[in-house]
């Protein structure tokens, strides 16, 4: 499980701040929190309750009040639309599934994505907020 702190949905680990235009109040800074798991093989339904485990520890240890949903994201080797749809269905949390082709990337474009140690040693670096310190 790796857990993914955002500000903006367009910033993936960093703080962007948004200058609204004036009298414009349609956009909004969200905070909160992605729940980011990986999976090698098939989607199985047991998988969604973990992920939901997870989405729930960090909104017990994390989140804030004044952060929106925690979001879980899985994403797997492949997936039955069918599998993913039931066992979702009943979830109260925001969560997703969706798949990886990386062997189907063009050349080029494998070269750009980041190797396992890169991921590993971004996600290690990311802060982990304090939740005993005041808002």
């Amino acid at each position: 499980m790796y857990l993914v702190s955002f500000v903006s949905p367009v910033s993936f680990m960093s703080t962007t701040n948004i200058q609204l235009p004036p009298r414009d109040n349609r956009l909004v800074r969200s905070t909160g929190y992605f729940v980011i798991e990986l999976k090698t093989g098939k989607f199985q339904p047991e998988y969604a309750g973990k992920l939901n485990f997870y989405v729930a520890l960090v909104d017990d240890k994390f989140k804030r009040a004044a952060h929106g949903a925690t979001v879980g994201i899985l994403i797997c080797g492949s997936k039955n639309e069918h599998s993913v749809r039931y066992a979702l269905g009943r979830s109260d949390s925001p969560m997703a599934v969706s798949t990886y082709t990386y062997d189907s990337l063009p050349v080029e474009e494998q070269k750009a994505v980041p190797g396992e140690s890169e991921l590993s040693a971004a996600f290690d670096q990311v802060d982990v907020p304090d939740k005993t310190s005041p808002d």
